[in-house]
């Protein structure tokens, strides 16, 4: 129930006094935005955008939420066209949108996402943040299957 420009305010200096740290580390800090029911404020790309550019500082960049951008109704092209280069983790998986979901139980084309990464030269990391209990009882087969789904894209 905080006033938005507070909370603003006080992430804009806590990330500004944790870059510090990071740097002092060679550390990332990758934010990312969230679903409307995590948070008030972050929850669009140019919310976020409005966030970096604040804090200003090479040690602080983005992260991409498939789920956070499928519910903001964003497409992956539209991040990477604002941010580029910044972007530099996502937490890449399934989704319909809502759901961290195995390759294949949602409703994103894995294929199209890939060839948007490939087009834009993406090189960060590819987390594959599986949450949903569907999966707490045979985590190894969930993982196998999403493997499979990925093979089709890797190149030897």
């Amino acid at each position: 129930d905080e006033e938005y420009n507070r909370a603003y305010d006080r992430a804009v200096r806590s990330l500004k006094e944790l870059s510090k740290t990071a740097a002092d580390h060679g550390i990332t800090i990758a934010v990312e935005t969230v679903r409307p029911e995590e948070s008030r404020m972050i929850i669009r790309l140019d919310e976020l955008a409005r966030l970096l550019k604040a804090v200003d500082h090479p040690n602080v960049k983005a992260a991409l939420d498939l789920t956070a951008v499928g519910v903001a109704g964003e497409t992956v092209k539209q991040w990477f066209e604002t941010l580029g280069s910044d972007i530099r983790h996502m937490h890449f998986i399934d989704g319909t949108p809502y759901g961290h979901l195995v390759w294949g139980d949602g409703s994103h084309h894995l294929g199209r996402f890939i060839e948007v990464l490939n087009r834009y030269g993406y090189e960060g990391y590819l987390g594959q943040e599986i949450t949903d209990g569907r999966y707490y009882m045979d985590p190894a087969a969930a993982d196998l299957r999403n493997m499979k789904n990925f093979e089709r894209y890797i190149e030897d």
